[in-house]
């Protein structure tokens, strides 16, 4: 049902490369310590990725095999 909603596909990359962003742009402070421009550029670049399709085809497939990898050395 999820799968369906595409939660695979849009949710899951979204959130990745939004917090993944955000992150960076925090450690490195290109703009100072205003995080509320921080969040800003960081959803407004996932969105771009999210409709870029092989982007996106890319990081769930690096999502599966880190997973994979993850739980084999646990």
């Amino acid at each position: 049902m999820l799968k369906d909603l595409g939660l695979c596909q849009v949710v899951f990359p979204f959130i990745l490369f939004s917090a993944a962003t955000f992150g960076v742009l925090q450690k490195i402070q290109i703009f100072g310590e205003k995080e509320s421009l921080n969040a800003l550029i960081a959803i407004m670049l996932s969105l771009i990725l999210i409709s870029f399709t092989p982007a996106v085809k890319l990081i769930s497939l690096i999502l599966v095999y880190s997973t994979l990898l993850f739980s084999v050395i646990l």
